[in-house]
């Protein structure tokens, strides 16, 4: 009995240093950098561009030692300042980080080169003067990397806003069109897709249902949710005359464009 109380008296001290050692890291201060930053929008854009660009970018970035996380997020609304409605914007978003000397090619911090296209092939054109929300996202999950060389050695975070190529709704354009190739192969996609549609309804009026699923793939979003949702609202109808009127505004801008180009 002596010997046991001896030995958990010996225990005691050992108990007590450990709980004084955890509740010593748990109670210590963070020493982590915990900031978001508000980063201007510059335009990028090669030559006189047909869009005002407007917003900013947010950096959320958290460095605690050699260690850094961070996340981004981005208002980016543009404005149509030629004297002709726009069919198709096709630009880029690249956001830099404060850490170039990281040893990392893309550098820790650095958010990814967003690729925006908006497409009005679909819908009505954005006409001189309007402005519309391209990109609105704020910092969210953040991502992880390792390792910050120093704190000290950093730049001003940058985003570029550069508008590649433009599609004006009569077919004159601005910029580079082979950067929007991958836009005139999925407007080919679409209509193709709402032809189909149409035509096997026509043919054959069951199962409308199951003929839409089938094409979503091709009409893809928004297309198919818009006419899922006329779907919802008026059935089998209201969703036809939905696909009906997209197939229309596409066919009447594709007359304007055949038109330019055989000028």
């Amino acid at each position: 009995m002596l010997r046991r109380y001896r030995r958990a008296a010996r225990c005691r001290p050992l108990w007590a240093l450990s709980l004084a050692l955890a509740c010593a890291l748990i109670c210590l201060p963070s020493t982590a950098q915990d900031d978001t930053i508000e980063v201007p929008l510059t335009d990028a854009t090669r030559g006189v561009s047909p869009l005002e660009v407007h917003g900013r970018a947010l950096i959320h970035e958290v460095i605690a030692g050699p260690e850094i996380e961070w996340s981004w997020g981005a208002n980016v609304v543009v404005k149509n300042i030629s004297n002709k409605p726009i069919t198709l914007v096709f630009a880029t978003l690249t956001e830099l980080g404060r850490h170039p000397e990281s040893g990392h090619p893309a550098g820790l911090g650095d958010g990814p080169k967003y690729i925006i296209a908006e497409d009005r092939f679909f819908k009505t054109d954005i006409q001189p003067s309007d402005s519309v929300v391209l990109r609105d996202t704020k910092p969210g999950v953040l991502g992880r990397g390792c390792c910050v060389n120093s704190v000290d050695k950093v730049r001003s975070p940058e985003a570029e806003f550069e508008v590649i190529f433009v599609q004006y709704a009569d077919g004159s354009t601005f910029g580079n069109p082979a950067a929007a190739t991958e836009v005139f192969a999925r407007r080919k996609a679409i209509v193709t897709a709402l032809q189909q549609l149409i035509e096997s309804q026509a043919d054959d009026g069951d199962h409308f249902n199951d003929k839409l699923s089938q094409q979503c793939a091709s009409l893809g979003n928004p297309i198919c949710p818009q006419i899922n949702r006329a779907l919802g609202r008026g059935g089998e109808r209201a969703a036809l005359a939905e696909a009906r009127r997209l197939l229309d505004i596409s066919e009447r801008h594709a007359k304007l464009l055949a038109t330019y180009s055989a000028n």
